[in-house]
């Protein structure tokens, strides 16, 4: 069965195809992270800034990161455009805005 912006409570985005159509990105209610590199063949950075713009118009609670160099699949270690550097910090992006966004309000 397919998922629906319903079914989610966060998205994290890895140099995935992104639009800056804003009637499909309004139903997404959910926070999202993007994490791009700047010499992307296949996501070029000007969809990713437009993406990112139709978010801030929309309102949305959005992170964007922009890895300075970095190709396509920077976080596949079996892939030849892997960076380990980069890699680690994305983890560590991810693993950060997910707490934040997932955890339970203990307040």
């Amino acid at each position: 069965m397919p998922l629906s912006a319903e079914d989610l409570d966060a998205a994290v985005i890895y140099y995935g195809q992104v639009t800056d159509d804003e009637a499909r990105l309004s139903p997404l209610d959910v926070p999202i992270l993007g994490l791009f590199g700047s010499a992307d063949r296949g996501i070029k950075l000007e969809s990713v800034r437009r993406f990112e713009g139709a978010l801030e118009r929309l309102g949305k609670d959005y992170e964007i990161h922009v890895y300075e160099g970095a190709g396509h699949a920077f976080a596949n270690p079996s892939g030849r455009n892997f960076n380990a550097g980069y890699a680690e910090d994305a983890w560590t992006r991810t693993l950060e805005f997910l707490s934040d966004r997932l955890s339970p309000d203990t307040s």
